[in-house]
């Protein structure tokens, strides 16, 4: 009765819900005569089935649950939701819609893989909010064809545009245990799925910080010696792992011992040094998923500080642009600026992200010869120096290359070897012991 209560009472539940019935009308499910407006009602509802387990889910979630397909499949424009229900509504709902220049195409079949692509690859950048509506979204999906396949069987694959485009006999010559086990098989792979997106940690589909994790690299390095006064060239191997991750105010840190970075100013003898990466979630930032690396002294006091509750994320003016090491989207051609300040009209003093394409790792221990990942080269560039580093979605930095312009120092180090940490399990909740009644 206290949440009933609750959802009463927030007239903004209550206004999204008209809205959807009034720009949904006319519309139905695909190859069928149910109302369209039970999607979105399906979605709020598993949406408020997970947050009653997770406080972190606040109302906004909900509307844009409800709204979700709205901006994609009406005349609704983001400018009106925003208006009407706020700024991380709109962020959410266009979150979850296809980009503007393929809901402007009239042919949905032809472009039926393009778009689905993009979402499989839009999807694994996103915070954890927009993920939930999108996995409660193509989980009534599935089970929506789940059900519709126990009344028509096959001919439920001659709703999907996909089908038109591939050997449609193929499919009808399947068994129907083989389509029903396999339909079973993606329902169980989209409730997996909503189960990972509502953990509590890192968004592991870029850069996987659980604890325990770890990268090797190996490169040659370059250097003056201190006593000598020579160069000195060798061939290094460096480790950088996580030796702790815990949640601080809504953000994400970890505590990294030795980082890349180590050896861009390397001599005989140098430990790895203490760093923290912090990833403030879209919802921090109003934008999109940053990550900050803290060196040294400014990491370990900060996390003395978070350790005694008194470290305080005021705004992100305290971080320099080469504290912001990461802000998705990760777009080629644009560059990640924190302050207005260094704004200049070259790529100079910031990461700049150079390019993206498709790689294997063939040669690194612990990751598949097979895998294929999206790729991501960052450059920093400044007049003393400049800084190149590369990702592996869903690995992390792939490579680190420093090279200063006057005393030498260089190091070209590439990953030879990762270890992705455990997630731990859920802590399991003690059943209290029935006491017996007092009798005082």
């Amino acid at each position: 009765m206290k949440n009933a209560e609750r959802y009463a009472m927030n007239p903004k539940i209550l206004k999204a819900i008209e809205l959807a019935f009034v720009k949904h009308d006319g519309q139905y499910r695909k190859g069928t005569k149910t109302p369209y407006i039970t999607h979105p009602m399906a979605v709020m509802n598993l949406i408020l089935m997970e947050q009653a387990d997770d406080n972190s889910i606040g109302d906004d979630v909900v509307i844009a649950g409800i709204l979700h397909d709205v901006f994609e499949d009406t005349d609704a424009t983001l400018n009106e939701i925003e208006k009407d229900f706020g700024a991380e509504v709109k962020r959410l709902v266009e979150n979850s819609s296809e980009p503007e220049e393929l809901k402007k195409q009239e042919d949905k079949r032809g472009t039926w893989k393009e778009r689905k692509l993009h979402t499989i690859q839009h999807l694994s950048l996103l915070d954890k909010y927009s993920k939930i509506i999108s996995c409660c979204d193509k989980l009534h999906n599935a089970q929506s064809m789940n059900n519709d396949y126990m009344f028509v069987g096959d001919e439920l694959w001659g709703r999907i545009n996909y089908s038109m485009l591939i050997n449609r006999e193929n499919i009808l010559m399947r068994k129907k245990t083989y389509s029903y086990l396999t339909l079973k098989t993606s329902l169980l792979a989209l409730a997996s799925l909503l189960f990972v997106c509502q953990l509590d940690g890192w968004t592991e589909d870029f850069f996987p910080l659980t604890k325990g994790s770890y990268w090797i690299y190996k490169g040659p390095t370059k250097w003056i010696g201190l006593n000598s006064g020579e160069i000195i060239k060798k061939t290094l191997t460096w480790k950088m792992e996580v030796v702790d991750a815990f949640t601080y105010n809504s953000a994400d840190v970890a505590v990294i011992k030795g980082h890349p970075s180590d050896l861009a100013w390397y001599d005989e003898g140098k430990s790895r040094g203490n760093y923290l990466i912090i990833r403030f979630p879209a919802e921090m930032t109003h934008k999109s998923d940053k990550f900050v690396l803290l060196r040294d002294q400014q990491a370990d006091e900060a996390l003395k500080k978070m350790l005694n509750k008194e470290y305080h994320f005021s705004n992100f003016s305290e971080y320099s642009d080469y504290d912001l090491f990461l802000d998705f989207p990760l777009i080629p051609g644009e560059k990640m600026e924190q302050s207005e300040q260094t704004s200049r009209p070259d790529n100079f003093y910031c990461w700049f992200v150079e390019s993206k394409d498709q790689i294997q790792l063939s040669k690194v221990k612990g990751i598949s010869p097979s895998r294929k990942m999206t790729h991501y080269r960052l450059v920093y560039r400044s007049m003393p120096d400049d800084t190149t580093i590369e990702y592996a979605q869903g690995i992390g930095i792939i490579r680190y290359a420093y090279n200063h312009h006057g005393t030498i120092s260089q190091t070209d180090l590439r990953l030879i070897e990762y270890k992705k940490g455990k997630v731990p399990a859920p802590a399991k909740v003690k059943k209290k012991s029935k006491q017996k009644p007092s009798m005082e």
